[in-house]
């Protein structure tokens, strides 16, 4: 079996398998060739809406760390969320129910898994979003600021942290080196004026006083102070 090529709706296409749910309160496994049922997933007491498939993975595990009743490690697994405010795990094999995550108080609406498939995030109509142990069915933690049902999920890790209201030393001291620059310009600008109005051997011409006064004034507000 091959790994999941893409999720449409209710429904994952695999490379050999189609999963699908239904108000029916069942999850169905099909032969994506024959069309036929090759297994059901049944024990959700409404109807079932996101369905996700996490392959099985031993490479990870430690040997040492490895409980008895975590052996759900060993085999790939179907998880369903549904309209009874639960999720559940099935065994992709036998289609029994491994694990049921209880906590939500109104219908799952979607799904989603961490990189590693070990933390489980449910979506609800509860407004509440919910971080679980995949493995050993525990809830981990409770995400309830929105104020209407969790319709989607997108896990993302390694974002780099944005910094927002704070500006770093790095911004203040390339702002000042910008200041210096600029306040050595209108310097250079100013020595060049007064030069030439002492060329001019004091000229009293108003209107060229005027000039020279306008071209450091411009020059001030080019610093922007």
């Amino acid at each position: 079996m091959h790994l999941i090529v893409f999720l449409k709706g209710e429904s994952i296409i695999l490379g050999d398998f189609l999963f699908s749910t239904s108000y029916d309160r069942t999850a169905r496994c099909w032969d994506f060739d024959t069309g036929a049922c090759v297994r059901v997933f049944r024990g959700h007491k409404h109807g079932i809406l996101p369905i996700l498939f996490i392959p099985s993975d031993q490479d990870d595990i430690d040997g040492d760390d490895f409980e008895e009743d975590m052996e759900i490690y060993k085999k790939d697994i179907i998880i369903t969320g549904s309209q009874d405010t639960t999720a559940k795990t099935w065994s992709f094999e036998t289609g029994e129910c491994l694990k049921t995550f209880r906590g939500h108080t109104a219908a799952i609406l979607c799904l989603a898994t961490d990189p590693l498939g070990k933390i489980l995030f449910t979506g609800s109509a509860d407004n509440t979003i919910r971080a679980w142990d995949i493995y050993r069915g525990t809830e981990l933690r409770v995400y309830d600021q929105h104020q209407a049902a969790i319709i989607n999920l997108l896990v993302k890790k390694n974002i780099k942290k944005m910094r927002t209201g704070k500006k770093s030393f790095l911004f203040y001291f390339s702002a000042l080196i910008n200041y210096f620059f600029q306040l050595v310009l209108i310097i250079q600008h100013v020595v060049g004026l007064l030069m030439w109005v002492i060329v001019q051997e004091y000229t009293k011409d108003i209107d060229i006083l005027f000039r020279v006064f306008k071209l450091i004034m411009v020059s001030v507000c080019y610093l922007n102070i």
